[in-house]
């Protein structure tokens, strides 16, 4: 800079800014607390992602039909193929109209948005093949691998929802500076 430069001169003669007296102490409070909503923030996610888990990898092995009513045991030593398939179909179309219900008008970003179409495209692809399959033997693998893709679809999914969640907990227990 040209120390005879109007704009420099200028810059020179504006006065010092001070901080308001208590800034440090608000943002000292805010990242705190902040710290203190992770400690237990954290494990409560990774809690509720487990139980969600589980819950999901055991529905299509229940005695429930799509609608969520009991269906009537009978007392068989183990699955056939057939009745794992239908019991994978049904999840599996439950799993879609979930999915359709979304809305797609969340706000995402770009790895959520790369993570779903990778996703939709290895469904897509899961069709395929089990549109070539010729029996239950070589169908049930495909249908097993869709069941688990469409559960990852789902949680990709729902992530824009969860995060809208988490957002508005953090700026209604959050002081305005």
């Amino acid at each position: 800079m040209n120390p005879t430069d109007p704009l420099a001169t200028a810059l020179r003669a504006l006065p010092q800014a001070t901080p308001p007296d208590d800034l440090h102490a608000r943002l000292t409070r805010t990242l705190r607390a902040r710290r203190a909503r992770r400690r237990w923030l954290v494990p409560a996610t990774l809690a509720a992602s487990v139980v969600l888990g589980l819950l999901l990898l055991g529905q299509p092995w229940t005695d429930r039909d799509p609608s969520g009513a009991q269906l009537a045991t009978t007392s068989t030593p183990a699955p056939s193929a057939n009745t794992e398939l239908a019991s994978l179909q049904a999840y599996s179309q439950r799993l879609e109209s979930w999915l359709a219900e979304i809305s797609d008008d969340a706000p995402r970003d770009a790895r959520n948005l790369m993570a779903t179409a990778e996703l939709e495209d290895l469904v897509g692809l899961v069709d395929v093949q089990l549109s070539a399959a010729r029996s239950a033997s070589e169908s049930l693998p495909l249908w097993r691998q869709r069941v688990a893709l469409l559960e990852d679809l789902a949680a990709v999914r729902s992530e824009p929802f969860t995060l809208a969640a988490e957002s508005a907990r953090t700026a209604a227990a959050t002081p305005t500076l």
